[in-house]
């Protein structure tokens, strides 16, 4: 049976000054998070490439979040903070076991996974792998945003995350 484990970060942002530098750096309209539910989010490079994937879970108060990462988030969010106040409180390791089903599930969903068909090196767009769900329409500014508003406007990224499947016709004759 396959599985495999990935290991993520997970913090406890506190203060309003860091939930308005991730307002403004990601791609999430913290204005419309929902309590307790994670989401996706992503902060991109200018050319809308993605830089680092994350979840966000709202706390149920307007100064408190928890992200989980595996890796640069917190690197990022230094690089973009100038004189914001906000505390960052490391709440441990999460090990995420995948086994098989789960692997065929995402797999059948077309749902991109950090470290198997992207990476937070600047080299995806988050339309080519179908993380639209990590995108709040209508949010406003933020890193590579006008990238990707062209990009939908135009209807579609140049390639996109699919499902290959094979088809076994055993009864062809191949010569």
């Amino acid at each position: 049976m396959y599985s495999k484990s990935t290991m993520k970060q997970r913090i406890l942002l506190t203060g309003k000054d860091g939930i308005d530098l991730l307002q403004r750096i990601t791609t999430l309209d913290f204005q419309r998070i929902s309590v307790n539910l994670p989401q996706p989010g992503l902060i991109l490079n200018p050319q809308g490439k993605i830089l680092c994937y994350f979840e966000v879970t709202s706390k149920g108060t307007p100064d408190q979040i928890e992200v989980s990462f595996e890796d640069s988030f917190l690197e990022l969010m230094d690089q973009y903070t100038f004189g914001e106040r906000y505390k960052v409180e490391k709440l441990g390791i999460i090990e995420e076991i995948n086994n098989e089903d789960q692997e065929l599930k995402r797999i059948k969903r077309r749902q991109a996974k950090l470290g198997k068909e992207f990476l937070n090196n600047g080299e995806s767009n988050p339309l080519e792998l179908n993380l639209q769900d990590a995108i709040h329409d209508q949010k406003g500014c933020y890193p590579g945003q006008e990238v990707i508003e062209k990009i939908i406007a135009i209807g579609s990224p140049s390639k996109k995350l699919c499902l290959v499947k094979r088809i076994d016709d055993s009864s062809a004759d191949l010569h």
